[in-house]
């Protein structure tokens, strides 16, 4: 940079001293070695003389000084503008450097920031700001979204705005007010929006520093499950929790077709996948129902004087099954309750008579 203000200056003072020279000669020259002019030189008021052979050497030397200046602040000008668009822009690419490295890389070497990235103001939306350390987690969220994009938006003018600052070094090409307005904009923006990002970036990580212990989990994730402020900071211990499990689960009964109670815990398992253990509790008062209706409708059978091979193909048990359910019970056969059938009627007619 200093090499270039140098040269830009040691030029603009070379053209003063050459036009300096050449001014002191037209001045003294006879109107034979005049060249072409572009209009009337002035003259004397008084005399008619043109006003320049009246002019001292001094006042010519004095004259040219005066160009040299005005050139020499054109120059300083220029340089200034071409070291302001430079230092935005190198600002610029500095943030976005740091942008690039992963969020839990920061509060260490040079992505350290102290603590107050945490009163850092930070946009959400175009209209609405929030302080890092009041915001919760939504905002948090929202605002990497929106700082990420309006980044996004201004780094596709960038190579624009490096375009006017290279042309700046050109003097034959240099760019107009209006151009070198839109690339320090430009400039201006992506130095500003990294600045934010990059503060957010450390007071994420000033809030939740346990995120530098899980750097594999998903920014969004961590940010709901350690974000501290705008809620009561949760306790930590172990790994990130996991999403909570249905205490009790829910089973519907219209899936169950079985018809004995010794198939329903098979069924359950097979249709929905849950656990033998699980099933066995689920299903425990359907079973027991299905059992002593098994029981009831058995028993009557029997009481019927239906032998217990044909009540235990009816209710769906073996007969040794049957026998061990009505163990020290008797029942009456058909025979048996035909005969007291036919005593019985024997006695009302006896008594009729």
């Amino acid at each position: 940079m200093n090499a270039l203000r140098a040269a830009m200056c040691s030029a603009a003072s070379r053209r003063t001293h050459e036009r300096g020279h050449q001014e002191d000669h037209r001045q003294f020259r006879g109107p034979r070695d005049a060249g072409p002019t572009c209009g009337a030189e002035p003259r004397n008021a008084h005399t008619g003389t043109p006003r320049s052979r009246n002019r001292h050497p001094s006042q010519a030397a004095a004259a040219s000084r005066r160009v040299g200046l005005r050139r020499l602040r054109r120059c300083w000008l220029a340089i200034v503008l071409y070291e302001r668009l430079q230092r935005t822009l190198h600002s610029a690419g500095a943030y976005a450097a740091t942008i690039a490295r992963p969020i839990t890389d920061r509060l260490q070497g040079e992505g350290w920031r102290g603590n107050r990235a945490l009163w850092g103001l930070v946009p959400t939306t175009a209209n609405h700001w929030v302080q890092i350390n009041e915001a919760t987690s939504d905002q948090a969220a929202a605002g990497l979204d929106y700082l990420r994009s309006v980044l996004a938006t201004w780094n596709a003018r960038r190579a624009e705005a490096e375009q006017v600052s290279d042309r700046m070094l050109n003097a034959t090409d240099m760019p107009t007010a209006a151009e070198y307005a839109v690339a320090l904009h430009t400039a201006d923006m992506l130095a500003f929006t990294g600045a934010k990002l990059d503060m957010l970036y450390a007071g994420i990580m000033h809030s939740m520093p346990v995120y530098r212990l899980y750097p594999a989990t998903p920014e969004r994730e961590a940010i709901a499950l350690w974000w501290p402020w705008g809620r009561p900071p949760p306790l930590v211990d172990g790994g990130p929790a996991k999403p909570p499990k249905p205490r009790k689960k829910i089973l519907d009964p219209s899936i169950i077709t079985a018809a004995r109670p010794q198939d329903v815990v098979r069924e359950v398992m097979q249709r929905t996948g849950i656990n033998r253990t699980t099933a066995q509790h689920l299903t425990a008062p359907m079973r027991i129902g299905m059992r002593m209706a098994r029981r009831r409708k058995a028993e009557a059978l029997l009481r019927q004087g239906v032998t217990k091979a044909e009540v235990a193909r009816s209710v769906g048990l073996s007969p040794s099954r049957l026998s061990a359910m009505f163990k020290g019970q008797t029942f009456r056969t058909k025979n048996a309750l035909l005969n007291r059938d036919l005593t019985d009627d024997e006695d009302e007619d006896e008594d009729y008579k």
